[in-house]
């Protein structure tokens, strides 16, 4: 029997005659098989083919080409007598590889060799399923990276990301790789020979783009910059731009290199955070950032010309109670078409606002005097009255306003949107569809309330407030048979505070609740000590705030315990 070097030389030789396509029909698998060995051993590549077993996995070598015993040091009969076991120190994961094998197609998997001299060879090789049906083998090819710059160059040169072209020296395309066709629209024979000057659209970059560009070019060796080019579907696009010029001593004049990267996906990406950084998402309408701008630039234009602005801060009545019944989908819905109404009861130069939740804000430019604005404060509340139709619930709204004019209630953007929203606190708590205009009295009202509470607060950590008894006398006998408990705060240096000031307050804040228990033990104390005393006749009553039940809604446990804390009975 001949050697299998020169068995499968004499295979070779049959390859002289003409043979039909890979895989056409009426080739023989002898003859496709003959092919692909043929092709196996005239690779520069590491080789093998090998059999598979019952699992799919490869089992026995057929074949390997004369690259594969150089690089593993094996004779071709001893390397075909090895078992895929004893040749591979760490196999590809076998689930995986016997996926590709049932899929028939192919990939690369890392592996470890084991060399003739006993050492271990790390490389990555490519399988691919041949054959189909009962009659499979398994081709591995050997990955081997380009070692020859001129390779490598171009290996990188048709991976790029970016579009590349080279042009000679009369800057005419000689060369293009595949993502610089994919951009433009171009395949490479459309491009080859040509000045690619007519990629770009003339009208948007001007007419002295391309001399200055030429000159810059020449002076400076290297170009760049933001360029609006056009595709082969005719379709404008900015694109970035930079090419460099390649001196070659072999060759008469340089060559240039066209490096383009399109920038379309960066500008819809950079618009969409500009967007979202001044937009409400919800209702497309100026956040609270933009809503600063615009009232700033309309201040500055009232300066200059001499006229008023308004600014009004809007609160939709009882918003809570819809999303609460009826979901945050139809509270959405309504927010929206609320905008669209504002919107469309505004002129087009003032401007609609949503700084958040369910308020909106309104910029009014040149505005002659107040009664101007609450011309337009009433007609935004006509606007809103008409009935609201979403997924069939037909909805009446209202909503607050407060207005406040520059200059006479501020003369900057700060003062006058806390100015506006004072004037809106200020409507709600004259109720639904109420309108208010700031005033100063009102500011000066909201200051003292503000710290008031804080105040309020302090007060209550720091034992500020004493409780009274106005008694309670039979008017027969006059003798005292219970009396009142009624609190009262001493501000350090200021006396007392009327509870007139501090008890709304307390109410409106919720501290009525640890104000109220407060009250309770310090008066049922009292009461146990008249009562030890030689009192015990005498009764106490506690006041009890409305807001407190409200707030407070274990006031029942809170007696109780209050009682039993005290000793005294119900």
């Amino acid at each position: 029997m001949p050697p299998p070097e020169k068995a499968f030389d004499r295979r070779v030789a049959k390859l002289g005659k003409p043979l039909t396509p890979l895989g056409e029909p009426g080739q023989s698998w002898q003859e496709m098989e003959d092919r692909y060995r043929a092709i196996c051993h005239l690779s520069e590549a590491p080789v093998f083919i090998w059999a598979l077993d019952s699992q799919g996995l490869p089992s026995r070598l057929l074949e390997a080409n004369q690259a594969a015993c150089r690089l593993l040091g094996y004779s071709l009969s001893d390397l075909l007598a090895l078992p895929f076991a004893e040749l591979v120190v760490s196999p590809p994961c076998g689930p995986e590889l016997a996926r590709l094998v049932a899929s028939g197609g192919q990939d690369a998997f890392p592996i470890v060799f084991r060399a003739a001299d006993g050492s271990h060879l790390d490389r990555s090789l490519r399988f691919q399923v041949l054959g189909t049906g009962k009659v499979r083998t398994l081709l591995g090819v050997l990955s081997q990276p380009p070692t020859d710059p001129l390779q490598m160059a171009l290996a990188v040169l048709e991976s790029a990301l970016e579009g590349v072209a080279v042009l000679d020296r009369q800057g005419r395309v000689k060369t293009v790789n595949p993502t610089f066709s994919f951009i433009t629209g171009y395949a490479p024979e459309e491009l080859k020979g040509r000045n690619p000057e007519f990629l770009y659209a003339v009208g948007r970059n001007g007419p002295e783009f391309y001399p200055r560009l030429w000159q810059r070019l020449t002076r400076e060796g290297r170009w760049n910059g933001e360029v609006w080019s056009r595709r082969k579907n005719g379709e404008i696009y900015p694109q970035w731009l930079t090419i460099t010029v390649v001196q070659d001593p072999t060759l008469e004049g340089p060559r240039y290199v066209m490096l383009m990267q399109d920038l379309s996906e960066a500008k819809r990406n950079q618009e969409r955070l500009q967007f979202l950084s001044q937009y409400d998402v919800l209702t497309g309408l100026p956040n609270r950032a933009l809503l600063r701008d615009r009232l700033s630039q309309a201040l500055a234009r009232a300066q200059r010309n001499g006229q008023a602005v308004a600014l009004m801060c809007l609160d939709v009545d009882n918003f809570k109670t819809i999303n609460d019944s009826l979901g945050h989908a139809v509270g959405d819905q309504i927010l929206q078409a609320m905008a669209q109404r504002l919107e469309g009861c505004l002129r087009q130069e003032d401007t609609v606002a949503r700084p958040g939740g369910d308020e909106f804000a309104l910029v009014l430019g040149d505005v002659q005097d107040v009664d101007k604005a609450l011309m337009v404060a009433q007609r935004v509340q006509s606007v809103l009255a008409d009935p609201f139709l979403v997924e069939d619930h037909e909805l009446y709204l209202s909503a607050c306003i407060g207005v406040c004019l520059f200059p006479a209630d501020g003369s900057d953007v700060d003062t006058l949107l806390r100015n506006a929203e004072t004037a809106m606190y200020r409507a709600k708590e004259a109720g639904r569809g109420s309108i208010r205009l700031f005033t100063q009295a009102m500011n000066t009202r909201v200051t003292r309330r503000l710290t008031m509470e804080n105040l309020l607060r302090k007060a209550l950590q720091r034992g500020e407030f004493e409780v009274y008894y106005q008694p309670k006398v039979e008017i027969d006998s006059g003798d005292i048979v219970g009396c009142e408990a009624l609190v009262r705060w001493r501000r350090p240096e200021v006396g007392l505070v009327a509870p007139d000031e501090f008890i709304p307050l307390a109410e409106e804040t919720g501290l009525i609740v640890p104000l109220g228990e407060w009250v309770l033990l310090r008066a049922l104390a009292a009461l146990k000590s008249w009562h030890q005393a030689g009192f015990p006749h005498l009764s106490v009553s506690v006041n009890f705030s409305a807001r407190q039940l409200l707030w407070q809604h274990d006031v029942v446990p809170m007696v109780d315990s209050a009682l039993a804390a005290t000793g005294l009975p119900p």
